[in-house]
């Protein structure tokens, strides 16, 4: 769900090194494996319910993951444990997560129409950004991170200023939902 700055955000994809892969189910379960031999690497467990999106921090040590137990949970890569669980006031799913490109921030796209910017070291919510009249069904940051973008039911891509939370703009011309920025 991020495509915005690909080379920073590899939801679903493969670590920024290229040789790992994660993927989030239904079962609560993130799974890495290993890509080039096509082996599973390590289970993930902690989602109370289904993962439905993953992103690898830019350095690749960590992983992220959003659920419908409505958190997103931060994971070290190498030993698979879980170093944080981020919790808004919220019981909604979490349909999206995205890496800032310096690794410092973590977006979240959520069931109750807001994106959640979160402190990647402390797991300290940041700022809650209100605007969707839908679910928020994918983020994504500009290269620099100076911006973010958000898209969701409610057919429109917002963009954000990342440092303050206002919203720039509003984009509309879809007739349903965004599902890919």
């Amino acid at each position: 769900n991020c495509d915005w700055s690909s080379d920073v955000c590899s939801s679903d994809l493969s670590s920024p090194d290229g040789a790992r892969l994660a993927s989030g189910g239904d079962d609560g379960s993130v799974r890495i494996w290993d890509s080039l031999r096509g082996r599973q690497l390590t289970v993930l467990e902690g989602h109370e319910a289904g993962v439905n999106s993953v992103s690898w921090s830019p350095d690749g040590n960590r992983l992220a993951s959003g659920g419908d137990d409505g958190t997103v949970r931060l994971w070290d890569s190498g030993s698979g444990l879980e170093l944080a669980v981020l919790a808004g006031p919220t019981d909604w799913s979490v349909w999206s997560v995205c890496w800032s490109p310096d690794g410092t921030r973590l977006a979240s796209g959520c069931d109750d129409g807001t994106v959640r910017l979160w402190d990647s070291g402390s797991g300290r919510q940041l700022t809650v950004l209100k605007g969707h009249t839908g679910s928020v069904g994918c983020v994504s940051w500009s290269p620099d991170g100076a911006r973010l973008a958000s898209g969701g039911e409610d057919a429109a891509v917002r963009l954000w200023d990342s440092g303050s939370g206002r919203e720039l703009m509003v984009l509309e011309g879809h007739e349903d939902v965004v599902n890919s920025i």
